[in-house]
C-alpha cells in the first residue's frame, strides 16, 4: 500500500482545484502542471477563466511564456496562434491549417474562490460532482472563510493525503502550533466512517490546554474541550470542523468559543510535487483586521507540514522508489482503509479510460 504502485498515480476523471481565483487573470500568463501535463491559464476580456494545454502543437514551446491577443493566445516562438477552445486560428508561415492542429481545452468551473480543472473526457465532465460549497460552509454566513495560502510542495501528492488522514501528527509534527506540545491529539481514540468515494474520522479530546496559538483569537486561556473533524471528498479535497468549548460539566458541553472550518484542497502537480490550496472560516474574531494575524499563524503550520512532507519525499526517492515495509500503529486504521477506497478509485477510473476507443484525427 505505501506507496501506491507507480501505474496508480491519480484519477483523471475528476474534477481537480487548480487555482485560487485570484491567482488567474489577464495581466501575466499562469502555467501549472496537473496530473503531470502542462496547463496554461488565464481570462478572456469577458473575464471567464480559460485552461489550455500548456504547449503549442508545433514545437512545444510553453504557451505560459507567450502573449495574449484578446481571447487567444499566441506563441512566442513561431506565432502560432489559439482560441479559446484550443483550435489553432492563425499560423504565420502558411494559410492552410491543419486539424490535428490544435491544443487541448480543459473543462474549468469557478466556485467560491477556487478554479476546478478536468483533466480527463471532457463528454464526462458533470459539475454536480464538484462538492457543494454551501453544504460544506465556505458560504455560510455565521463564518468569515478567506483563502490563506498556496503553496506547491515538493512531495507526492498521496503523502500529502496521508498527512492530513493522519492526524495523530499534530502532536509531534505541530507541537510548536496547535499541537500545543502535548499528546493529547496523538493519545485521544478515533471515530471514523466511510463511503465510496470518501472517508472521515472524529476526536473529541477532552480537558486539555488551549494551543497557544488560538489563546488570543478565542479570547480565552484555560483548558478546553477540542473536537475534529475531519473528512476525505475523492480525489482531492479534505475539509473539517476545529470546534472549542470550555471543559464540559457532567454530561453538559461545556460553553462554544469558537470553530474553525479547515478546507485543503489537493491537486496532483508532477510525479513528486503537489499543489496545495488552503482555506479556512472562523466564527469568532471576524473583524477584518484579524484575518491577516490569523492567516499568517495558520500559514506557519502549513510550513511545519511542508518540511515534514519534504523530508520524507527525499527519503523516498532516496531509495529509488524501493517499497520499504511499513509497520503499521493502531492509530492507522483510518488512514489504511481511506488509502483502499482511493485505490480502487483510481482502478476504477483506469479501467474506463483504456474502454474509451481512440478515434484518429482528421487531417
Amino acid at each position: 500500500m505505501y506507496p501506491f504502485q507507480d501505474d496508480l498515480y491519480a484519477a483523471r476523471n475528476q474534477w481537480y482545484i487548480a487555482a485560487f481565483s485570484r491567482d488567474v487573470g489577464r495581466e501575466q500568463l499562469l502555467e501549472r502542471w496537473i496530473l503531470d501535463e502542462p496547463v496554461v491559464f488565464y481570462r478572456t476580456v469577458a473575464g471567464d477563466a480559460v485552461a489550455l494545454e500548456g504547449r503549442c502543437a508545433h514545437r512545444h514551446f510553453p504557451l505560459s511564456k507567450s502573449n495574449l491577443q484578446g481571447d487567444n493566445i499566441q506563441c512566442a516562438y513561431h506565432g502560432f496562434t489559439y482560441d479559446s477552445a484550443g483550435t489553432c486560428v492563425h499560423i504565420p508561415a502558411q494559410e492552410k491549417i491543419p486539424a490535428a492542429c490544435r491544443i487541448k481545452a480543459y473543462p474549468l468551473v469557478e466556485r467560491w474562490n477556487w478554479l476546478w480543472i478536468w483533466m480527463g473526457d471532457s463528454a464526462l465532465a458533470d459539475d454536480s460532482m464538484i462538492p457543494d460549497h454551501k453544504e460544506i460552509g465556505l458560504t455560510d454566513p455565521a463564518y468569515i472563510s478567506n483563502v490563506v495560502v498556496y503553496n506547491e510542495v515538493a512531495c507526492r501528492h498521496q503523502l500529502l493525503h496521508d498527512n492530513l488522514l493522519d492526524l495523530t501528527h499534530i502532536s509531534i509534527l505541530h507541537s510548536a502550533t496547535i499541537g500545543n506540545g502535548s499528546d493529547s491529539v496523538a493519545s485521544t481514540p478515533e471515530t471514523h466512517e466511510e463511503g465510496d468515494n470518501w472517508a472521515a474520522s472524529m476526536r473529541v479530546i477532552k480537558n486539555y490546554p488551549c494551543p497557544e496559538v488560538f489563546t488570543s483569537f478565542l479570547g480565552y486561556r484555560g483548558n478546553i474541550d477540542r473536537t475534529i473533524t475531519l473528512k476525505f471528498l475523492m480525489p482531492g479535497l479534505h475539509f473539517g470542523m476545529d470546534e472549542f468549548r470550555k471543559p464540559s460539566l457532567g454530561d453538559q458541553p461545556g460553553e462554544l468559543l469558537g470553530r474553525l472550518a479547515i478546507y485543503h484542497g489537493v491537486t496532483p502537480a508532477r510525479r513528486h510535487t503537489t499543489h496545495y490550496h488552503f482555506a479556512i472560516a472562523r466564527d469568532f474574531a471576524k473583524n477584518e483586521a484579524t484575518t491577516d494575524v490569523f492567516n499568517h499563524a495558520m500559514s506557519a503550520v502549513i510550513e511545519e507540514d511542508k518540511v515534514g512532507l519534504t523530508a520524507l519525499e527525499e527519503m523516498l526517492v532516496g531509495l529509488d522508489d524501493r517499497r520499504p515495509r511499513e509497520v503499521l500503529a493502531l492509530s492507522d486504521s483510518h488512514q489504511t482503509r481511506a488509502r483502499r477506497i482511493f485505490e480502487k478509485l483510481i482502478k476504477n477510473d483506469q479501467a474506463a479510460v483504456r474502454a474509451v476507443p481512440i478515434v484518429p484525427v482528421a487531417n
